[in-house]
């Protein structure tokens, strides 16, 4: 009986590194942590606890300087970090990933607005649409 057990733990670990896209590490540590994720609810246990956000500005490239409308065109990216409580994982029950990535429009995100932006099209950190 135990070399049964064996043999099946063996083969369900082959079946999840085999590398194919619907056994992959990645793919089920994303299929469980999003099963019943809503992206609507802030990523905390106790709901009356905050969420810290760390935020940064990295200006990448000095687009233009216009003196006379008084205006500073920049390239920049927008950093925020913060800790979500519902996306994590023990390492150790999948193959000791220890990061994978989500898109903005899949999980929480603050919704730190981007005031006087001169693009239109994005008026949120995080690339969402609007408020």
């Amino acid at each position: 009986m135990a070399a049964v057990l064996i043999c099946v733990e063996i083969l369900s670990l082959f079946e999840v590194s085999s590398g194919s896209t619907t056994t992959s590490w990645e793919h089920h540590i994303r299929a469980d942590l999003l099963e019943n994720y809503d992206r609507k609810v802030r990523p905390v246990f106790r709901g009356k606890r905050e969420v810290e956000v760390l935020f940064a500005l990295r200006v990448s490239r000095l687009v233009k300087v216009d003196n006379q409308e008084q205006v500073v065109v920049l390239d920049t990216w927008v950093i925020q970090e913060w800790k979500n409580e519902f996306l994590t994982w023990n390492a150790s029950e999948y193959g000791y990933v220890q990061r994978i990535h989500f898109a903005p429009h899949e999980i929480w995100v603050p919704d730190i607005a981007l005031f006087n932006n001169g693009d239109d099209e994005i008026n949120l950190a995080g690339d969402q649409a609007s408020l």
